[in-house]
């Protein structure tokens, strides 16, 4: 099931390969995220939120965030 148009890929942290604790999937898609807090998003400063990295499996659609960019081609 493609749960996504982003280009799909493999991923690795810490040099181990990622996979999906749900169904074991290696694919994801990935895109960097917002990490939104109320009293920034209040004040129309959501450009300070930090951001993070969320891999979308594609096999069961969960989401995995990360705090730093995981490496392509795990």
């Amino acid at each position: 099931m493609r749960t996504s148009s982003l280009p799909i890929e493999r991923f690795a942290i810490a040099g181990k390969p990622i996979r999906c604790p749900h169904c074991q999937g290696t694919e994801f898609s990935s895109r960097q995220v917002l990490m939104n807090t109320r009293g920034v998003t209040f004040f129309n400063l959501d450009w300070l939120n930090r951001g993070a990295f969320a891999l979308t499996c594609q096999t069961c659609g969960r989401i995995e965030w990360f705090s730093r960019r995981p490496d392509a081609g795990g």
